[in-house]
C-alpha cells in the first residue's frame, strides 16, 4: 500500500509541479521575452516547492522524483516538418 501511496504522491506532485512551470512559462517567457527570468523564477519556485515539501514531512524521494517529472514535462516539443507545414 505504501508503493501505491508513494506513486500516487509522486504523480500528483509531478502534476501541481508541472502547472506551476507552465504558467510561469506561459506568463515570463511569451510575455516579457526573459528566459534567464523564467529560469530563475522555476529554480525559486522549485526550491519553495522543497521547503513546502519538508514541512509536510513528504519523502524527499518523492519529491526529487515529482520535480524530475516536472521538469522532463516542462521541456517543450520538438518541432517536427509537418508541425511547421501546418503552422505556416
Amino acid at each position: 500500500m505504501d508503493i501505491v501511496l508513494s506513486i500516487t504522491g509522486i504523480l500528483v506532485l509531478g502534476f501541481i509541479l508541472n502547472v506551476f512551470f507552465k504558467q510561469t512559462y506561459n506568463f515570463v517567457f511569451f510575455l516579457a521575452k526573459k528566459p534567464l527570468l523564467w529560469i530563475c523564477l522555476v529554480t525559486t519556485l522549485n526550491g519553495v516547492f522543497w521547503l513546502i515539501c519538508s514541512f509536510f514531512v513528504v519523502s524527499a524521494f518523492t519529491a526529487a522524483w515529482a520535480t524530475t517529472i516536472a521538469i522532463f514535462m516542462s521541456f517543450p516539443p520538438r518541432s517536427t516538418g509537418e508541425a511547421k507545414t501546418l503552422a505556416n
